[in-house]
């Protein structure tokens, strides 16, 4: 019994500080040591929604206000070793490192995490890259053909 309660628990605590961060009007109460989990209990408890990357980039940029680069990267990792041991599946909560810390080594090393937790989908060789591409960096000139034109002397 005291197993299931202390789960319990640690659930409601990670669904507690979820509401915190999602609660613009409520974020002030988070304090700077304690930003690392919150942003990984929101992680946790959005990372299966597809259309909460805009809300994600918000609470990014506080958290990234609150917290060193070195305090970022290692949420980072933590948040991915909680994704794999859910077999990968939530790799979206890693999505706001990636695109929106001012630090590109700490956005690089998201996007590896990312690539690396993504399930492949049927027509992708590599897991989740396209999509990661397609979320991280839209360009442009994608619907242009592959290949150019060649040049010839």
């Amino acid at each position: 019994m005291g197993l299931f309660q202390d789960q319990t628990s640690s659930l409601s605590e990670i669904k507690r500080l979820a509401a915190l961060v999602m609660d613009p009007s409520r974020r002030d109460e988070i304090g700077p040591d304690q930003w690392p989990l919150a942003m990984i209990a929101y992680g946790l408890v959005t990372c299966n929604e597809k259309n909460r990357q805009a809300e994600g980039i918000e609470i990014y940029r506080t958290f990234q206000s609150c917290c060193a680069p070195d305090a970022r990267k290692k949420c980072a990792l933590q948040l991915a070793a909680f994704i794999r041991q859910r077999k990968g599946d939530g790799w979206r909560a890693l999505l706001p490192f990636a695109m929106t810390d001012e630090l590109a080594d700490i956005r690089r090393q998201a996007a590896f995490l990312i690539y690396t937790l993504a399930a492949p989908e049927r027509e992708e060789r590599f897991p989740g890259i396209a999509g990661l591409a397609d979320i991280i960096a839209p360009l442009p000139f994608r619907d242009r053909p592959a290949c150019p034109r060649r040049w010839t002397p």
